[in-house]
């Protein structure tokens, strides 16, 4: 696997379908880590957009075929991946890879990662007063003992990697 652009610190949009907010970082961290409650105690989809360029590379003479991934560091707890408007494929559980081949244009490429998380951090907020946006309902009784918030969305690096498959 080769590193082709790491994407981690790029300006990144994140907008919440159920509330409307719409964060821009360069920073990928667990949305409990921020200072608004309406991030904080967030249950539900969020779309991480970016962009960043692509340049294929040349293939050895080896090698028969080259794909192109997006590999995820953290996702807490299921993430779709679109790249210039194709679905390339979802993932819940490690590694956190996509095969992104197909989607790819060379230049300026767009990748929106729609992720969503438990009902756990919105439950949480509505019980402290504090829910991260209205009609926040549930007729189950159960709640978590802890009284904190699970980590949500995507934390440490996303990477673009090519990887060589031969014959």
């Amino acid at each position: 696997e080769e590193v082709v652009a790491d994407l981690s610190a790029n300006d990144w949009t994140i907008e919440f379908e159920e509330n409307g907010k719409v964060l821009q970082t360069n920073e990928l961290k667990s949305w409990d880590s921020y200072e608004e409650p309406e991030v904080i105690y967030y249950s539900g989809h969020a779309v991480y957009s970016t962009k960043f360029n692509y340049k294929p590379a040349r293939k050895k003479a080896s090698v028969e075929k080259q794909k192109v991934h997006l590999s995820l560091d953290e996702v807490n707890n299921i993430a779709t991946v679109v790249v210039n408007g194709k679905k390339c494929g979802t993932v819940w559980r490690a590694p956190y890879i996509v095969d992104i081949t197909d989607a790819l244009v060379k230049g300026e490429n767009m990748v929106e990662i729609s992720v969503v998380n438990t009902w756990a951090n919105a439950l949480l907020g509505n019980d402290l007063g504090t829910p991260p946006f209205s009609g926040i309902w549930t007729n189950g009784k159960y709640r978590r003992a802890e009284k904190t918030t699970l980590p949500a969305g995507l934390t440490g690096s996303v990477r673009v990697e090519t990887v060589n498959v031969t014959h």
